[in-house]
């Protein structure tokens, strides 16, 4: 059976207990995957509800220090260095976590955070991964290489 994993940005949960358009999205989506023959399973923060059954939900847990730098972000304005800093530092963190847990599946969906890019790598057999951004220049500082593939609207091969 070929497998498929959705992996969201590092904020909200799934499915969405919070809000938040990416979440909802991501939630409606699979949903309609249920049944197409394949195995399905969505990464994101732990919801600590109940989902849809046929979907496997893989919940990355906050650590101290994530959570730390998550409210650091919060409180100071955009201009701000530090919040840069933060968010960096929260995907790098969720980023080396997710690859651990994404190794058995075919192909690797990244919804809106394609830095985590970064931190995956291919296995034999596993086909590839696309990377979706709703605003792929936000994410230029950070990892320009990945920021042009997007931009350019092609799908991004996991490292190899």
């Amino acid at each position: 059976m070929k497998s498929l994993v959705i992996v969201v940005p590092e904020l909200l949960p799934v499915p969405p207990v919070q809000g938040g358009a990416v979440e909802h999205w991501v939630d409606e989506a699979s949903r309609r995957l249920i049944g197409a023959g394949v195995r399905l399973a969505i990464v994101s923060r732990p919801a600590h509800s109940a989902g849809q059954s046929g979907i496997e939900y893989i919940g990355i847990p906050w650590t101290k220090i994530e959570r730390f730098f998550h409210r650091v972000k919060e409180r100071v304005t955009w201009k701000n260095p530090l919040r840069y800093l933060a968010k960096i530092q929260n995907v790098f963190s969720y980023g080396r976590r997710v690859a651990r847990v994404i190794t058995n599946f075919d192909v690797v969906y990244l919804h809106n955070e394609p830095n985590l890019l970064l931190f995956m790598q291919k296995r034999a057999g596993q086909k590839n991964c696309t990377a979706y951004a709703q605003r792929s220049s936000f994410y230029a500082p950070v990892s320009p290489a990945v920021s042009a593939r997007i931009s350019q609207g092609r799908s991004c091969d996991l490292r190899e």
